[in-house]
């Protein structure tokens, strides 16, 4: 096998809802530095088709393109052992033509937004083998969006900066398998807002209204959570059961994923999740 592999591709593609032909070019490749050592890389443009809600929603003679992307990659790993790889992973994308509303007053949606997003991934993966598998990943992440509706660049909705995991498994015997993770993310950012009190003037119908300040101005508590996981496996004639207890968060931290203004009480109701136990069985043929 060689050591350079270089992979060039260009993909087509009609879409229907956005009247619209395109052309994606692609590139591809690895490099091995040695037995122990490599690189791989990769650019390319790519589509993404307009979302059915959003087609659904539009207005008669309102046709709203695709999404574009410019993406970039360059990724490192190394092999210690058989069992046991370090990889590393930086990323750059540049987006045009997004899809946005231009005021949260009006439904129409145009193709004015533009942003950038950049990143690195780090992992360090040991395979099951004398019972134990283990994984520790880092990311590092920047995502801003700008609507050019003169509002301004704001960190999109998905920008997390940091994301932390810890995996560890352990498997006793051919019956049993014990594991654990632990996660943690930097809090999603959300609107910060003023609230205005009695809008109608009417202090029979008390009614509160939020004003936006700033579009994702601010974030909400970072996420935590500890979580575990049993399976017991059964071997049958001819297939396998498996029973699963999965506990997620098992410290039951209520982990906030957003707010809900409510007029009536003049205040931002957070929801999200505690503890949440699941199990059941998986039978294989």
């Amino acid at each position: 096998m060689g050591r350079f592999t270089l992979n060039p591709g260009l993909r087509y593609d009609y879409t229907g809802f956005a009247e619209q032909h395109t052309l994606s070019p692609r590139l591809s490749g690895s490099i091995l530095l040695n037995e122990r050592h490599s690189l791989n890389f990769a650019t390319g443009i790519y589509y993404q088709d307009v979302a059915y809600s959003n087609v659904a929603g539009r207005s008669a003679g309102n046709v709203v393109k695709n999404e574009r992307t410019f993406q970039n990659i360059l990724g490192y790993k190394l092999q210690f052992s058989s069992d046991l790889k370090f990889t590393a992973e930086a990323w750059h994308k540049q987006f045009d033509d997004l899809v946005v509303q231009p005021n949260r007053a009006q439904s129409t949606l145009n193709n004015n937004g533009a942003g950038y997003a950049y990143g690195a991934d780090f992992s360090l993966i040991k395979r099951l083998s004398r019972k134990y598998y283990g994984q520790v990943s880092y990311s590092y992440m920047e995502s801003v969006r700008d609507d050019n509706n003169g509002l301004g660049e704001y960190d999109y909705t998905f920008n997390i900066p940091h994301v932390i995991s810890l995996l560890a498994s352990y498997k006793p015997n051919e019956k049993w398998i014990v594991s654990g993770k632990f996660r943690y993310g930097t809090g999603r950012p959300v609107d910060d807002f003023i609230i205005h009190e009695n809008v109608l003037n009417d202090i029979n119908r008390l009614r509160y209204a939020q004003e936006l300040t700033s579009v994702n101005g601010r974030r909400l508590p970072d996420f935590v959570s500890f979580d575990i996981r049993a399976d017991y496996k059964m071997q049958m004639k001819r297939s396998d059961l498996t029973l699963f207890l999965d506990i997620t968060d098992i410290q039951n931290t209520f982990n906030v994923n957003s707010e809900l203004f409510l007029p009536l009480m003049g205040e931002a109701v957070r929801t999200g999740l505690g503890i949440f136990p699941t199990f059941g069985l998986k039978l294989e043929l």
